[in-house]
């Protein structure tokens, strides 16, 4: 599969690390192991990329009927429940733990079948909201649902007291079940705002087309084409509008990209987006400025003109397209009133020459 294509066809899942890995792991597979998927648990955690100890396990015990272990979140919270582990789920000490149960546990005879049950077990029964505990084939051997039906929540709290495993009375919620509390709520992390200014240049080139800038390999959305931007700063949150078009221009003067300065009066505020990631709340706002043909020296190929078709169909993010969506109207609009002017002009012009 062609790299381009390999991001365009990504493009709006989110998780493009894992659709990159996944592309690299199948070179991998044909070119060093003749297309045959690799059945030796090392090879596949540490070969292959992408491939971390849940994969490995499950392709494992399934494809290759060995006897390793999966840990998903709904094995997860099975085991948590039957166990009653409510410790921390970041901590080491307890994921080394959840581990050692389902290595214990894991069937030597069908282990790609009971894998397979215990998954599906946490996603039909043993579910996060209203369990379907009377049904659960495991309810003897659940000590949450023992406890819940057995005990009260106060003996709870005072005999887990000194269990380094156990829930804390401070972790648990009284407006849910015991069996519900298991496994121990993960905290929220709140997203982190941050703003940037983002500078569209366009030009005119019998179509529109939009100057693209490539990102390193690495970071938010690495290999992905993207518009000029600048991160911002407290100070510069409370900037007017001519100093920040002059931050702007001092940045992006600093790319070397241009072989003149642009005029601070041709840069124009198109308006602001807002767009969600896994873990950063991004506040876009968005300027637009006209370049001549040569005002710009692309130099490299990690820049590139596109035109708005090609926007359309290349690596982009979902975050760029949502900007580009938000600044196009003023541009368009921008761009008719220019041709109007000069469609005038030269009207005019011609009279008073003739």
């Amino acid at each position: 599969m062609d790299l381009k294509y390999e991001h365009v066809s990504i493009i709006g899942l989110g998780y493009y690390n894992r659709a990159r890995n996944l592309h690299k792991c199948a070179q991998l597979i044909i070119n060093e192991y003749n297309g045959e998927f690799p059945n030796d648990l090392d090879i596949l955690i540490n070969r292959l990329p992408g491939v971390g100890r849940y994969t490995a396990g499950a392709v494992s015990s399934i494809a290759f009927s060995q006897p390793n272990p999966i840990l998903d979140g709904n094995v997860i919270r099975v085991l948590s429940r039957m166990r009653c582990i409510g410790s921390d789920l970041k901590k080491k000490s307890t994921t080394d733990l959840l581990w050692s149960l389902a290595t214990d546990l894991v069937c030597p005879e069908r282990p790609g079948d009971f894998n397979q049950s215990l998954m599906e077990l946490g996603a039909t029964v043993c579910t996060p909201q209203k369990p379907k505990c009377t049904i659960c084939p495991v309810q003897n051997q659940c000590l949450a649902y023992l406890k819940q039906t057995q005990k009260t929540l106060i003996d709870i709290e005072e005999c887990s007291s000194n269990c380094i495993f156990c829930l804390k009375s401070e972790n648990i919620e009284s407006n849910r079940s015991l069996v519900e509390n298991y496994p121990r709520k993960k905290t929220k992390i709140k997203q982190r705002e941050e703003i940037s200014f983002i500078l569209i240049i366009y030009r005119l080139n019998l179509k529109l087309e939009f100057l693209m800038i490539k990102q390193k390999q690495s970071g938010l959305l690495s290999g992905l084409w993207s518009f000029l931007e600048i991160n911002s700063s407290n100070d510069l949150d409370q900037m007017n509008e001519h100093k920040r078009k002059n931050f702007i221009i001092e940045q992006i003067q600093n790319m070397t990209i241009f072989n003149k300065t642009i005029n601070i009066e041709n840069i124009k505020l198109a308006g602001q987006c807002r767009h969600l990631f896994s873990h950063i709340d991004k506040q876009y706002i968005i300027y637009f400025a006209h370049c001549d043909q040569n005002e710009i020296l692309i130099s490299t190929s990690q820049m590139q003109w596109f035109n708005e078709e090609q926007l359309q169909t290349s690596a982009i993010s979902t975050a760029m397209k949502k900007v580009f969506n938000s600044a196009l109207p003023q541009i368009k609009l921008k761009t008719s009133n220019g041709e109007k002017n000069g469609t005038l002009y030269n009207y005019f012009k011609k009279k008073i020459d003739n």
